[in-house]
């Protein structure tokens, strides 16, 4: 695996330097496949530097195990939908969605690792051409099956069943996992160095949390001391990686033309679908007085939509 991010940057320059195949048509893929590029290279390089060459930098998986690290996600993930299910107060269902998203960002990259190290070469154009469906498939499955299970109130679990869910599959791909993902070893003389991430992460996660406390207390002094921590510790983190030598995320990548393309086309994708479709969920179910279910309804269409136009572009 020394040699991955090598191979990940040819097939990244790919799709930017060629326009057609060998009869001459066109990529009609590339915007999945670039994304998904995208997605492997940013985890193969945003994990902190150990110090070592260059051929010898690794992500955690490396250093722990891409398996077993893939498998504690899956299990901590498992784990804190079943605390959803069980949070008695807003604060604890916040808590243990925090605690999802904690593990399900140890899960997906890992999950990442494995596809490139399990799948066959031959066979990653099926896999790129299969991202992008699937990514609308779920947006579609998801909130239509969430509001089904509200609507139907199985048990009296209201919204607590969509958890429930969740765990439910969980122990399936767990136990699948144990099973089927083949075992890697990790090599114990890396050396991880988080500081850098936490502090974008901070940073990150203060200033959301100050604007969305602003918008809706009007800015008081804890929305605004948010906001500005916030922002000084991303600048202190821009500056800090404008100048170290180990860099969470290669300097040289952004000289990458389909790399720069695949950020940019994923933020916009990802941040305009997953807003809108949010405002119009509210929408319909606070105004217009639409059930979940209904309003899952509704704008299922629009991945509908994402699916049929990608199968008319093949």
């Amino acid at each position: 695996m020394g040699d991955l991010p090598a191979r990940g940057r040819r097939r990244c320059a790919r799709p930017a330097e060629h326009h057609g195949d060998q009869r001459g048509r066109p990529h009609h893929r590339a915007g999945p496949r670039r994304l998904l590029v995208t997605c492997s290279l940013a985890r193969r390089e945003l994990h902190a530097r150990d110090g070592l060459p260059h051929d010898r930098r690794r992500p955690p998986g490396d250093r722990f195990g891409c398996r077993r690290l893939f498998l504690i996600g899956l299990a901590g993930f498992t784990v804190c939908s079943l605390a959803d299910a069980l949070a008695a107060t807003p604060l604890e269902l916040v808590a243990f969605r925090i605690g999802q998203g904690v593990f399900g960002g140890l899960l997906i990259p890992q999950g990442f690792v494995l596809l490139v190290r399990v799948i066959p070469r031959e066979s990653m154009g099926m896999l790129f051409g299969l991202f992008g469906p699937l990514l609308a498939v779920s947006s579609i499955s998801g909130p239509v099956v969430a509001g089904l299970l509200i609507e139907l109130d199985p048990f009296g679990l209201s919204w607590r069943s969509v958890f429930l869910l969740n765990v439910l599959f969980g122990v399936l791909m767990l136990v699948a996992g144990l099973k089927v993902i083949p075992p890697f070893g990790g090599d114990a003389s890396i050396r991880i160095r988080p500081g850098a991430a936490f502090t974008l992460m901070a940073g990150l996660g203060l200033l959301l949390a100050g604007m969305v406390d602003g918008g809706t207390s009007e800015w008081t002094a804890r929305a605004l001391v948010g906001t500005v921590a916030g922002a000084v510790a991303l600048a202190a983190f821009a500056w800090q990686q404008a100048r170290t030598s180990r860099p969470l995320l290669e300097r040289s990548l952004f000289g990458n033309r389909g790399f720069v393309a695949g950020l940019v086309f994923g933020a916009l994708f990802f941040g305009t679908v997953t807003g809108v479709m949010y405002v119009t969920a509210i929408y319909l179910q606070q105004r217009l007085g639409l059930s979940p279910f209904g309003a899952a309804m509704v704008t299922a269409p629009v991945s509908v939509g994402i699916i049929a136009t990608n199968r008319m572009r093949r």
